[in-house]
């Protein structure tokens, strides 16, 4: 597997080129939860240097109640 940020910066790049891209899981089988998170904190970190706008990460979530309140409150407040 490539490392976590060449992945993001690959991830960054199709954003950015609104190129369609496979699944991690495709080029990268077995992938855990501990190398997905590893990969969008990297993307995290990619588009805080090189964006304006305000990127927030957010680490592993314990429930799926948790799940649904960030996502529910997110979709309320209009905001990402």
């Amino acid at each position: 597997m490539d490392s976590a940020r060449e992945i993001a910066e690959q991830l960054y790049q199709a954003e950015k080129g609104a190129t369609p891209v496979d699944p991690l899981t495709v080029a990268n089988p077995g992938l855990t939860a501990e190398q997905a998170y590893a990969i969008q904190l990297a993307g995290v970190a990619i588009r805080r240097e090189r964006d304006s706008r305000k990127v927030a990460a957010i680490g592993p979530l314990k429930s799926t109640a948790s799940i649904r309140e960030i996502y529910s409150w997110s979709l309320d407040a209009g905001k990402w």
